[in-house]
């Protein structure tokens, strides 16, 4: 059931007690989360899967549970990624959230496109880079947005 946890990772196990934890399947108290810790890591993976079986089967909906591990999984994956990605960066970048209009960001979609480069890349550019024509028209849309 849990076959995409790694049963040599201590961290991605703990992880999944954790998940299991915040999300309301495994409570502090319950006998499993006893057993949990004394358990070496594939029984830990199994009382982990027993738990969401439980759980699903609680809620009256055994269907549940894949859903539950798919969703449980995709959340490992993004983690993952989001830490992969902070060990590869320098320490001056990181991850930030900006509003901006819709039409803006049609016009960074579409430069990013024509250019075969993130979003990312793509502001950096233009910000970074010296000014050529086309960007100073899209500074200057924005500017007259601003205004």
């Amino acid at each position: 059931m849990l076959g995409w946890i790694d049963e040599n990772s201590r961290e991605q196990i703990n992880w999944a007690c954790d998940y299991l934890v915040k999300k309301h399947m495994l409570a502090l108290t319950d006998s499993v989360y006893d057993k949990y810790h004394s358990a070496d890591n594939k029984e830990k993976i199994e009382l982990l899967s027993q738990k969401i079986l439980e759980h699903a089967y609680h809620q009256n909906d055994a269907q549940r549970a894949q859903p539950l591990i798919n969703q449980m999984k995709a959340t490992w994956r993004k983690r993952s990624s989001r830490m992969a990605r902070k060990s590869e960066m320098y320490d001056k970048v990181r991850e930030r959230t900006i509003i901006i209009s819709d039409d803006v960001w049609r016009v960074l979609e579409l430069k990013a496109q024509s250019h075969k480069v993130t979003l990312s890349q793509m502001v950096e550019m233009l910000i970074t880079q010296k000014q050529p024509e086309e960007q100073l028209d899209l500074i200057e849309h924005i500017e007259s947005k601003n205004s």
